[in-house]
């Protein structure tokens, strides 16, 4: 008999209560998260794995959250090697 594997989240903000609030949330309800505070450590957790979703807060500054979704978007994130139609989800 085999199990599916946990579907991955991707979880790009900051840390704080928030987002630990989130990442145990997610995590009961069955999803491996991985939590990223960067664009480069978005880009790293999603590459070769491929996540099932990504939920953006707020990261470095302002811009760089609407950088990382116009950049998932653009199919830029990863230089191409993430699916721009990956389910993305912002919290602001």
């Amino acid at each position: 008999m085999t199990t599916d594997p946990e579907p991955v989240c991707v979880l790009a903000m900051k840390a704080g209560k928030l987002r630990s609030d989130l990442e145990a949330e997610l995590s009961v309800d069955g999803y491996e998260v991985r939590c990223a505070e960067s664009i480069a450590e978005v880009e790293a957790r999603l590459t070769p794995s491929v996540a099932d979703l990504l939920i953006v807060g707020t990261l470095e500054d302002r811009a760089a959250s609407c950088a990382l979704l116009r950049g998932l978007r653009d199919g830029r994130l990863g230089e191409g090697r993430v699916a721009p139609g990956l389910p993305a989800m912002a919290i602001v």
